[in-house]
């Protein structure tokens, strides 16, 4: 029957060695009944446990966050409603299990990955209207925002958490936004962790929110090689962000080489008005003058001559490392010039 069901999914869920191939088999069986395995699995000892250690011995910490991820998007998208601008059954029912467990004071990275999951599908401005349901997502968000920050917390809830925090970001309050907002900032402001570093890039981006691109754009300089690459990729990709980004070359607090090269035709033709007008008067004058065929000559001539390799080195350490690499020596913010050494020396020289 349908209870004898759900309590077996459930069961399955948290059996010690239960990996991801288990946790998909689970879930195929979940439609129709996620809600109700959420609630049977909030009872459960995983959902306390506020660390990897407090886990119970063989169920993994990654899988289950996982697996309450999904069930929380299958709630979201599944069942009737007597509302055709509400919430569905399944996701009113798994909205009342963190919002159980945080008047109870029971939050944890259970609820995390369970919002999480449920704003992916449901639009989260749609819970905040309820004031017990507000009050719930705050306490979640707040959870949220510590387990971003915690080292100690593995790394799997700590990207739901970010992820969660890049929904409030777009969809919360004010006040939510802003939580979200300085939660994600600490994350970027924490040494080494490039992955959750970009994972609170793209999370800050996508909120197209103006103070949060402001702050990328400030720490830009002090991002790892890989961080700054993903956040300079992320800030083009929205009109909204680019501009705060090329605002930043104009007033000459970041080069312009930190846009790759393959992104300044996009830019000067962009759509938006104040991006390329910004981006003709950044590299109005990068265009190299027309050379005459004796000029161009008289260059390969000097190249063929050859040179001293330390000195190159020495002009490409002070003026190209900062964007580029060559046989390790420099950071891959621009493209790798390794492949240079291939090119023809004619098309080195027109280049």
């Amino acid at each position: 029957s349908g209870p004898n069901v759900t309590e077996a999914l459930a069961a399955a869920a948290v059996q010690p060695g239960t990996d991801a191939w288990i946790a998909r088999a689970v879930l195929s069986g979940a439609v129709g009944r996620a809600a109700a395995m959420l609630a049977r699995l909030s009872t459960s000892p995983v959902a306390a446990a506020a660390s990897a250690d407090e886990m119970p011995r063989g169920c993994s910490a990654e899988v289950l966050a996982d697996l309450v991820f999904a069930l929380g998007v299958t709630a979201a998208g599944t069942g009737p409603t007597d509302d055709p601008g509400g919430l569905g059954h399944h996701a009113a029912d798994a909205v009342g299990v963190f919002v159980t467990r945080a008047a109870a004071g029971r939050t944890t990275w259970f609820d995390i990955a369970l919002l999480a999951g449920l704003a992916d599908r449901c639009d989260l401005r749609r819970l905040l209207g309820d004031a017990d349901v507000r009050a719930a997502c705050g306490t979640v968000l707040t959870a949220a925002g510590h387990t971003a920050g915690d080292r100690a917390i593995p790394a799997s809830w700590r990207k739901l958490a970010i992820r969660l925090l890049g929904t409030a970001l777009r969809q919360g309050d004010a006040a939510l936004a802003a939580e979200a907002r300085e939660a994600l900032q600490t994350v970027l402001a924490t040494a080494g962790e490039p992955d959750l570093k970009r994972a609170a890039v793209a999370a800050l981006v996508s909120g197209a929110d103006a103070a949060a691109a402001a702050a990328i754009v400030e720490a830009l300089p002090a991002f790892e090689p890989a961080v700054r690459t993903a956040a300079v990729t992320a800030l083009l990709d929205r009109n909204e962000t680019a501009a705060a980004l090329l605002a930043a070359i104009e007033a000459k607090a970041l080069s312009p080489a930190v846009v790759p090269l393959e992104r300044r035709a996009a830019l000067e033709a962009a759509t938006d008005p104040a991006v390329r007008a910004a981006a003709g008067r950044i590299w109005a004058h990068a265009a190299s003058p027309g050379l005459s065929a004796e000029e161009v000559e008289s260059l390969l001539a000097t190249v063929r001559r050859g040179g001293l390799a330390a000195h190159g080195r020495d002009i490409f350490l002070k003026n190209c490392a900062s964007c580029h690499q060559v046989s390790g020596a420099g950071h891959l913010v621009g493209p790798a010039l390794a492949e240079a050494v291939e090119r023809p020396i004619e098309q080195l020289v027109m280049d």
